[in-house]
């Protein structure tokens, strides 16, 4: 075990931890965690399983408030919890992994369940990455390392197999925080992100391209969120703005926030607030009564909050009203060349989002209802599509895998926040401004979600749209 107690700190308090597990540490990580004052124990996974025992107490004295912790999952050590000697321990390991703020890098390969182990014949470092040698030495085929290690474990290489690729789709889909990697760079980068992100508490990023539909309005809403937050929910938060080429992403962060706290109650008690403010204001004094506000100070905050919602409202409308009429305008002049009279009116409000508050952030187009009917030439329809989506998403430009990556998130996330932050990674790779850490951090949260989601989608679908994002990511 080596330990580092970090030299700066805070004398009120004692350092955040850093449990560091599987070779992650990188001199730049290293460097990250002291610049951001973290005490740092390092563990080797490749270890007897007494060792894990020791890890697993570590995780006992972290604190899930402020502790975190970093991992690198290499096929050697993925192999080791697929074992009936390290299973026990292993599933406590990842145990007290979850219940804390963590990142754990794993090959983008092995992601997708993909192993170079099963046809690889060679034993190398387990740390770095080696090229392939030929399985036929001499007229005779070598074991592969798979079957090497079914070997040493005493286990049939096919149900090793199969225990690696189940222990994949559970760290995928169990809700731990597998970020994929290509190159230790890739790694590097991500885990200084996170170190920051940790050490400052941020809690909220979402991008939002320039012209988009409602921007404006949603920064405004944002800011508002940061208010309630402060002032109502009781956690003090800070909103920091970065600017490029393309739009503004808002990061809000509260270093006093408990880390890994679920932020989707809070907004979801955040539009609940507004709209009672701005439609029941009795009511709306009554859900500040746990707020410890005097009543006549929770007056005059009912008040604020309702004139800010019926404000917002009225400004999305007529947002909406004036999209809908300069729309209706390039439409109709493109139907004038064609000799086409029809209004255009009922197919625009039929596609267009409803200006609602709660979807003010994330603006998606909807298809046309049942009862809608479309006669227009193909070539028309496939027109007034382009020029309603640009619309909406303003200064991004959506190719059909990126219409195709939307649809999936708003298919297949959990939750509204996890489509915002989908949405935001994949407008923030297509604004080239974007610098390199923000666009790696982008891909990785979007293969996170591919690799979830790849049972659903399907393995030729997913292999795609994972090139076509990799090659954003390289700014192609």
């Amino acid at each position: 075990m080596d330990s580092h107690r970090a030299t700066e700190s805070s004398p009120s308090s004692l350092p955040a931890q850093a449990l560091l597990i599987g070779g992650v540490e990188q001199p730049a990580i290293i460097t990250a965690l002291r610049t951001h004052a973290f005490d740092f124990t390092r563990k080797v996974l490749l270890s007897s399983p007494q060792n894990w025992e020791t890890i697993v107490e570590l995780g006992d004295n972290l604190a899930p408030d402020c502790d975190i912790v970093l991992g690198k999952l290499t096929e050697r050590a993925l192999a080791l919890f697929c074992t009936d000697r390290y299973k026990r321990v292993g599933d406590e390991l990842l145990d007290k992994i979850l219940h804390h703020r963590h990142a754990l890098y794993m090959y983008h390969d092995n992601m997708l369940a993909r192993f170079s182990i099963a046809t690889r014949t060679h034993t190398y470092d387990w740390l770095d990455d080696e090229p392939e040698e030929p399985r036929i030495v001499a007229g005779v085929q070598l074991p592969t390392i798979l079957e090497q290690w079914a070997d040493e474990f005493q286990l049939k290489s096919d149900v090793l197999e199969v225990r690696l690729r189940d222990l994949v789709h559970r760290l995928n889909e169990g809700g731990w925080n597998i970020i994929p990697y290509h190159t230790l760079h890739d790694m590097t980068v991500s885990a200084q992100q996170f170190i920051e992100f940790s050490a400052r508490g941020l809690i909220f990023r979402v991008f939002i391209p320039n012209e988009r539909l409602w921007s404006r309005e949603a920064g405004r809403l944002v800011r508002l969120f940061q208010d309630y937050i402060s002032n109502i929910a009781g956690i003090k938060a800070q909103l920091v703005e970065s600017r490029t080429d393309a739009g503004v992403t808002l990061s809000m962060f509260a270093p006093d926030q408990e880390k890994g706290r679920d932020l989707a109650p809070i907004m979801n008690d955040f539009y609940t607030f507004l709209d009672v403010c701005a439609n029941d204001p009795s009511q709306a004094e009554k859900l500040l009564s746990n707020a410890t506000l005097p009543p006549q100070e929770a007056a005059v905050v009912v008040s604020r909050y309702g004139k800010e919602a019926r404000r917002l409202q009225l400004d999305l409308r007529h947002e909406y009203e004036a999209k809908i009429l300069s729309i209706r305008h390039r439409l109709e002049a493109d139907l004038l060349e064609q000799r086409i009279k029809q209004d255009v009116t009922s197919l625009l409000q039929a596609t267009m989002p409803e200006p609602n508050i709660a979807t003010a952030l994330n603006p998606g187009g909807r298809r046309p209802p049942g009862n809608v009917t479309i006669n227009y030439h193909p070539q028309f329809i496939e027109t007034a599509s382009g020029v309603i989506a640009s619309s909406i998403r303003g200064d991004v430009n959506y190719s059909p895998q990126d219409k195709q990556l939307a649809s999936l998130f708003e298919k297949y996330s959990s939750t509204r926040e996890e489509v915002l932050a989908l949405r935001s990674a994949l407008d923030e790779l297509k604004d080239k401004s974007v610098g390199e850490p923000a666009r790696i951090t982008a891909w990785q949260r979007i293969q996170q979600f591919l690799a979830k989601s790849a049972s659903k989608i399907g393995d030729v679908g997913v292999e795609l749209l994972l090139a076509y994002v990799k090659g954003l990511a390289k700014g192609a």
